[in-house]
Protein backbone atom coordinates (compact mmCIF):
# COMPACT_ATOMS: atom_id res chain seq x y z
CA UNK A 1 0.00 0.00 0.00
CA UNK A 2 1.43 3.67 -1.00
CA UNK A 3 0.46 6.84 0.88
CA UNK A 4 0.40 9.70 -1.11
CA UNK A 5 -0.44 13.79 0.41
CA UNK A 6 0.54 16.69 -0.96
CA UNK A 7 0.11 20.20 1.06
CA UNK A 8 -1.01 23.61 -0.06
CA UNK A 9 -0.61 26.35 2.30
CA UNK A 10 -3.18 28.86 1.77
CA UNK A 11 -3.25 32.66 2.21
CA UNK A 12 -5.15 34.02 5.84
CA UNK A 13 -7.63 35.42 3.53
CA UNK A 14 -8.39 32.96 1.27
CA UNK A 15 -12.00 31.03 1.85
CA UNK A 16 -12.38 27.17 3.17
CA UNK A 17 -15.88 27.29 1.74
CA UNK A 18 -14.10 27.54 -1.69
CA UNK A 19 -11.95 24.92 -1.01
CA UNK A 20 -15.12 22.53 0.29
CA UNK A 21 -17.43 23.47 -2.40
CA UNK A 22 -14.38 22.55 -5.09
CA UNK A 23 -13.94 19.20 -3.47
CA UNK A 24 -17.61 19.05 -3.56
CA UNK A 25 -17.65 19.60 -7.59
CA UNK A 26 -14.52 17.53 -7.85
CA UNK A 27 -14.49 14.31 -5.98
CA UNK A 28 -16.04 12.36 -8.32
CA UNK A 29 -13.44 12.82 -10.83
CA UNK A 30 -11.80 10.08 -8.33
CA UNK A 31 -14.27 7.50 -8.11
CA UNK A 32 -12.82 4.94 -10.90
CA UNK A 33 -9.17 5.95 -10.76
CA UNK A 34 -7.52 2.86 -11.11
CA UNK A 35 -5.90 1.31 -7.71
CA UNK A 36 -6.96 4.26 -5.58
CA UNK A 37 -8.13 2.40 -2.43
CA UNK A 38 -8.85 5.43 0.33
CA UNK A 39 -9.36 9.47 0.04
CA UNK A 40 -10.06 11.94 2.29
CA UNK A 41 -9.73 16.29 1.94
CA UNK A 42 -8.33 17.52 5.00
CA UNK A 43 -8.43 20.86 5.70
CA UNK A 44 -6.61 22.82 8.82
CA UNK A 45 -7.86 26.13 9.48
CA UNK A 46 -7.04 28.61 12.57
CA UNK A 47 -9.88 27.12 15.50
CA UNK A 48 -10.22 28.13 19.02
CA UNK A 49 -7.67 30.79 18.47
CA UNK A 50 -4.67 28.39 17.67
CA UNK A 51 -2.24 30.12 15.29
CA UNK A 52 -2.57 26.91 12.73
CA UNK A 53 -2.08 28.18 8.82
CA UNK A 54 -4.86 27.50 6.61
CA UNK A 55 -4.54 24.84 4.54
CA UNK A 56 -5.53 22.48 1.99
CA UNK A 57 -3.60 18.31 2.06
CA UNK A 58 -5.04 15.77 0.09
CA UNK A 59 -4.21 12.08 1.40
CA UNK A 60 -4.93 9.17 -0.83
CA UNK A 61 -4.05 5.20 -0.25
CA UNK A 62 -3.46 3.75 -3.07
CA UNK A 63 -2.62 0.01 -4.06
CA UNK A 64 1.46 0.48 -5.28
CA UNK A 65 3.30 2.77 -6.60
CA UNK A 66 2.50 2.59 -10.38
CA UNK A 67 -1.07 3.51 -9.06
CA UNK A 68 0.03 6.62 -7.07
CA UNK A 69 2.28 7.64 -10.27
CA UNK A 70 -0.69 7.45 -12.70
CA UNK A 71 -3.00 10.11 -10.85
CA UNK A 72 0.30 12.55 -10.40
CA UNK A 73 0.33 11.88 -14.34
CA UNK A 74 -3.48 12.55 -14.68
CA UNK A 75 -5.50 15.61 -15.99
CA UNK A 76 -6.41 15.50 -12.34
CA UNK A 77 -3.57 16.29 -10.12
CA UNK A 78 -3.19 18.73 -12.87
CA UNK A 79 -5.92 20.68 -12.56
CA UNK A 80 -5.26 20.41 -8.76
CA UNK A 81 -1.79 22.09 -8.98
CA UNK A 82 -3.22 24.24 -11.84
CA UNK A 83 -5.59 26.36 -8.92
CA UNK A 84 -3.18 25.70 -6.04
CA UNK A 85 0.58 25.85 -7.28
CA UNK A 86 2.88 23.70 -7.57
CA UNK A 87 3.80 21.14 -4.56
CA UNK A 88 5.75 18.39 -3.82
CA UNK A 89 4.21 15.31 -2.71
CA UNK A 90 4.69 13.26 0.29
CA UNK A 91 4.90 9.57 -0.87
CA UNK A 92 5.93 6.27 0.02
CA UNK A 93 5.20 3.02 1.63
CA UNK A 94 2.62 2.50 4.06
CA UNK A 95 1.51 0.04 7.00
CA UNK A 96 -1.23 0.10 9.04
CA UNK A 97 -5.06 0.05 9.69
CA UNK A 98 -6.98 -1.43 6.46
CA UNK A 99 -8.93 1.70 4.46
CA UNK A 100 -12.10 0.24 5.17
CA UNK A 101 -11.93 0.89 8.91
CA UNK A 102 -11.06 4.35 8.16
CA UNK A 103 -14.19 5.06 6.54
CA UNK A 104 -15.61 6.73 9.13
CA UNK A 105 -12.53 8.85 10.24
CA UNK A 106 -13.95 12.90 10.61
CA UNK A 107 -10.24 14.09 11.45
CA UNK A 108 -6.74 13.10 11.45
CA UNK A 109 -3.69 13.97 13.16
CA UNK A 110 -0.33 14.00 12.37
CA UNK A 111 2.95 13.21 13.76
CA UNK A 112 6.26 13.65 11.41
CA UNK A 113 9.68 11.84 13.20
CA UNK A 114 13.10 12.55 11.66
CA UNK A 115 14.78 9.87 11.14
CA UNK A 116 18.61 10.45 11.80
CA UNK A 117 20.31 7.45 12.11
CA UNK A 118 20.13 4.06 12.18
CA UNK A 119 18.54 3.52 15.09
CA UNK A 120 15.61 6.07 14.38
CA UNK A 121 15.07 3.79 11.03
CA UNK A 122 14.87 0.27 12.71
CA UNK A 123 12.41 1.96 15.40
CA UNK A 124 10.57 3.47 12.48
CA UNK A 125 10.24 -0.03 11.20
CA UNK A 126 8.07 -1.21 13.69
CA UNK A 127 4.56 0.33 13.30
CA UNK A 128 2.83 1.25 16.79
CA UNK A 129 -0.55 0.12 17.02
CA UNK A 130 -3.49 2.73 16.96
CA UNK A 131 -4.39 4.75 20.55
CA UNK A 132 -7.20 3.58 22.10
CA UNK A 133 -9.79 5.88 20.53
CA UNK A 134 -8.74 6.37 17.36
CA UNK A 135 -10.24 4.45 14.65
CA UNK A 136 -6.39 3.16 12.70
CA UNK A 137 -3.14 4.42 12.34
CA UNK A 138 -1.29 4.39 8.90
CA UNK A 139 2.55 4.83 9.19
CA UNK A 140 4.68 6.22 6.06
CA UNK A 141 8.06 6.07 5.45
CA UNK A 142 8.95 8.76 3.21
CA UNK A 143 12.54 7.62 2.20
CA UNK A 144 13.35 11.31 -0.01
CA UNK A 145 12.82 13.18 3.55
CA UNK A 146 13.85 10.55 5.70
CA UNK A 147 10.86 10.37 7.89
CA UNK A 148 8.15 8.75 9.45
CA UNK A 149 4.92 10.01 8.84
CA UNK A 150 2.12 8.30 11.32
CA UNK A 151 -1.18 9.10 10.45
CA UNK A 152 -4.17 9.03 13.47
CA UNK A 153 -7.57 8.55 12.27
CA UNK A 154 -10.92 9.51 14.53
CA UNK A 155 -13.94 9.59 14.60
CA UNK A 156 -14.36 13.52 16.11
CA UNK A 157 -11.47 16.02 16.44
CA UNK A 158 -8.69 15.34 18.91
CA UNK A 159 -8.40 16.58 22.13
CA UNK A 160 -5.59 18.45 23.39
Amino acid sequence: MDLLQYRFELEPSHRMDAVRERVASKRHLLDRLPGLLWKAWLLCEPLAGRPQPKCYAPLYLFDDTAAALAFLCSGIYQGVTDAFGWTVPFHGPAVGTPPDAIDAARSCTLQTTALRDHAALRAAARAVPAPAEALGVAHQLDLARMQLRTYTFRAAPARE
